[in-house]
């Protein structure tokens, strides 16, 4: 039996080993099959480059050299993993023996087979590299020939249409280009079988086009007065956001539909299928023309506009803007977005003219209507606030409409048809994105704002209740802004000229990350460090609410050891919450020994405060000399503590100040604090009497005006002390413990009023400062002033020098 178990265990492992084999015979040979398609496509692409190939056969070469690009990276990550393993385990093997030593054959044996696996797993890792490197160089060559092209092109002369015999051509040519496609419609209309199909199909396609009129007229107008209806009334932000996109939505739902009966009709030929193709664009720009000029300035209620013009432009930059867009559509139809037209060059150079004229007209009137309207000045007391983002937006796209409104032309009068058309189209195209954009996110804020306010009927408690839920919502126009700047930035590559691919390349660099010395680090790293790293956080957070409200109000620990020991957790839990973090990247952790090595010089220039603040932080919240809540007096102020924070301590004032107290200053400093072991502290009252008052009697109103008091302890019991005699006054002081010494000027203030009351009633003066002043020889001093009065009169009625003096100063 056992014999028998033995003979299938070899059979098993002889059919695994030949599985084996003929899988890596056939991987190999798929391996081998990759790197003849690498070196054949890239053969194509170099011979391409060298002969000049045309833009769309480079377009088509280069995406082959993109997905090689991307398949040879998987292999050779592939092989790099497998041959990290083989390594590791020839490592595990230790060093290999030197001259005249020996190793045992098992060993042997498995470092040769190592050996050789590593070999051979090199083979296909650095033909994958090698043929990256190849595609990555074929790349950057096409895309090279590519741009210098449309540069090029951007910088030829063509036909100039000033010449009034092109003018004639360009008349022929576009009426002989109508008549073809009118012809083309009329070979098709007259073919019997074709007509007999489409009157079969005629009734649906009526059908579309009744649903299709209904969605852009009827039911467009409806919303459109709700619209208003809620507009004027200021209230249903949702429903009013909700509106303003199916106000766009259904006119382009609308078109589609008739759109989709036309080309169902088939009565088209070739060339009238290059126009057919272009009306979809042409619809979408028309359609959201009028969407955003109705949108964005709200001709009938400016107030209420996006875009707030001055006084009586709102309906001229509503006019405007559907002018722009019915210019767009008709450059969409007239130059093909493939860059095939069928009429030529200087036909085309003839029709732009008038449309770069009209489009530099308009773009100048509409400049006047995208400056930020003037802001109020401010009062004297007020400083100038500084302009908002949207503010300094407009004024620059202002002032670049009112440069191309004067370049356009002007190139295009010149023979710059491809500079004409790349100023002006991308343009309006990105006014228009910018616009569609600022309308997305202004319903977007419209809506969270109606949701804040809730509907006005819920009661006290309920509001209360739902406030603090809705107010999380003011983060989201925020969260929906970076979105949609996120999405502008490929939109706006690509209306200003760049290619699809490379917008690819742009998204394979993100994807598949950058090297940073042996690691590499990718969107998904990043993505991975801030999702753990949040996690860690709000663990961290949540750890630190259940030990502040549920654990540490149990203990013995007063607020101050509450607060050291929920910092405390806060520190630690951040920093491990960032060291799995980086470690999930996969950065290796050795490498911050460089990082604090490098960092430690800067503390020794630049960051000895910062550090030193910092570790005082460190120590106050573990000796604890200084807490939150205590009363202290540090660096001339004096108030109560009111957060220990990494780097400074926050100090409110009795004025209700805040002071901001460097950590150092607590530690290094001297620092007085009233209520460091307890709330309980000394009061002390002076008290000044009149000479020939009875002392005895003082003591006794004192004593018992300090006993009386309910804050005052018993234990230790309060004194009357005589400290000495004073100058005008028998100085007397009250001595007595309070219960908490954060009362103590209640208590001084309370204490005051009672002995004056208590001494008013015995009679008991209380004295204030008297100076005696005795002068000497007062006889001769009044001698002396007389003569120097008589001296201001002199002789004869002249007017003294005193007196000139005085009536000059006067």
């Amino acid at each position: 039996m056992l014999d028998r178990l033995l003979s299938l265990v070899r059979l098993l492992a002889l059919a695994l080993v030949l599985t084996t084999g003929a899988a890596q015979a056939q991987d190999d040979q798929t391996f081998r099959e990759m790197s003849d398609t690498w070196a054949r496509n890239a053969s194509v692409g170099e011979t391409a480059v060298l002969q000049g190939a045309t833009t769309q056969a480079l377009e088509q070469i280069r995406a082959r050299l993109v997905a090689d690009r991307a398949e040879a990276l998987a292999v050779r990550r592939e092989a790099e993993s497998w041959l990290e393993t083989l390594l590791a385990q020839r490592e595990a093997l230790g060093e290999p023996p030197g001259e005249g030593q020996s190793e045992p054959p098992e060993i042997a044996e498995r470092r040769a087979t190592l050996n050789d696996q590593i070999a051979e797993a090199e083979v296909p890792a650095l033909t994958a590299a090698e043929a990256m490197r190849r595609a990555e160089n074929l790349i950057g060559r096409i895309d090279s020939l590519i741009r210098g092209r449309f540069s090029e092109q951007l910088v030829t002369l063509g036909p100039s249409p000033l010449v009034p015999a092109r003018w004639v051509g360009a008349l022929e040519e576009t009426v002989e280009t109508m008549v073809r496609i009118r012809n083309e419609t009329a070979n098709i209309l007259s073919d019997p079988a074709a007509r007999a199909d489409r009157l079969m199909r005629l009734p649906a396609l009526i059908g579309l086009v009744l649903a299709g009129l209904a969605l852009a007229i009827w039911i467009r107008r409806a919303l459109v007065r709700w619209f208003y209806s809620f507009q004027a009334e200021g209230r249903g932000g949702s429903i009013v956001a909700l509106v303003t996109f199916a106000r766009l939505l259904l006119p382009l739902a609308g078109a589609w539909l008739i759109f989709f009966a036309m080309v169902e009709l088939e009565i088209v030929g070739a060339r009238g299928g290059q126009v057919l193709d272009a009306i979809p664009l042409a619809l979408v720009a028309l359609i959201g023309a009028q969407w955003l000029a109705v949108t964005l300035y709200t001709p009938r209620t400016p107030t209420t506009a996006i875009l707030k013009v001055e006084e009586g432009l709102a309906r001229p930059a509503a006019r405007t803007t559907r002018l722009l867009g019915f210019l767009t559509a008709l450059d969409i139809l007239i130059f093909p977005r493939s860059g095939v037209s069928s009429l030529s060059e200087e036909t085309l150079a003839v029709v732009n003219l008038p449309i770069a004229v009209v489009g530099g007209i308009l773009l100048y009137r509409l400049s006047r209507c995208l400056r930020p309207v003037p802001l109020p000045p401010p009062a004297e007391d007020e400083e100038p606030q500084p302009e908002s983002l949207r503010r300094v937006v407009r004024r620059f796209a202002a002032r670049i409409s009112v440069i191309l409104a004067v370049v356009i032309p002007v190139a295009a009068l010149a023979g710059y048809l491809a500079l004409s058309q790349f100023l002006l189209m991308p343009w309006l195209l990105t006014l228009a994105l910018v616009g569609s954009l600022l309308v997305i996110f202004e319903m977007i804020r419209a809506t969270v704002d109606a949701l804040i306010a809730g509907d006005g009927d819920e009661g006290e408690e309920e509001a209360a209740q739902a406030t603090g839920d809705r107010q999380r919502l003011r983060i989201a126009p925020i969260f929906v802004g970076f979105l949609l700047v996120l999405v502008a930035v490929p939109l706006l590559a690509l209306i200003w000229g760049a290619r699809p691919s490379d917008l690819q390349d742009a998204w394979t660099w993100v994807i598949e990350g950058v090297d940073i010395g042996e690691t590499r680090l990718s969107l998904g790293d990043a993505l991975s460090f801030v999702v753990i790293f949040g996690i860690g956080y709000t663990l961290t957070r949540v750890l630190q609410g259940v030990l502040r409200n549920a654990v540490l109000p149990e203990t013995r620990l007063d607020a101050g050891g509450r607060n050291a020991v929920v910092a405390g957790i806060g520190y630690v839990g951040i920093f491990l919450a960032a060291v799995i973090a980086i470690s999930s990247t996969g950065l290796d952790l050795s490498n911050l020994a460089i990082v604090a090595g490098a960092l430690s010089v800067g503390v020794g220039f630049g960051l000895q405060t910062i550090v030193s603040n910092f570790v005082s932080g460190i120590i106050l919240l573990i000796e604890r000399p200084v807490k939150e809540g205590d009363w202290v007096e540090v660096a001339g102020f004096t108030g109560y503590v009111q957060k220990i924070s990494v780097r400074s301590t926050r100090i409110e004032t009795f004025d209700r100040a805040s002071v901001i107290v460097p950590n150092q200053e607590l530690i290094a400093g001297t620092v007085l604090n009233w209520t460091h072991q307890n709330i309980t502290g000394r009061l002390v009252v002076p008290v000044g009497v009149a000479y020939g008052t009875d002392v005895e009697q003082v003591r006794e109103i004192l004593t018992g005006i300090a006993e009386r008091h309910h804050m005052v302890l018993r234990r230790p019991e309060p004194a009357v002390l005589f400290m000495g005699f004073g100058a005008s006054s028998l100085d007397f002081e009250i001595r007595c413990f309070l219960r908490d010494v954060n009362w103590k000027l209640f208590v001084l203030s309370e204490m005051n009023f009672q002995i004056y009351a208590a001494f008013a009633e015995a009679g008991i003066e209380i004295p204030f400062a008297q100076r005696d002043v005795t002068l000497r020889n007062a006889e001769q001093a009044a001698e002396a002033l007389a003569k120097g009065l008589t001296g201001l009169a002199a002789p004869d009625g002249a007017v003294s020098d005193r007196q000139a003096l005085g009536q000059n100063g006067a």
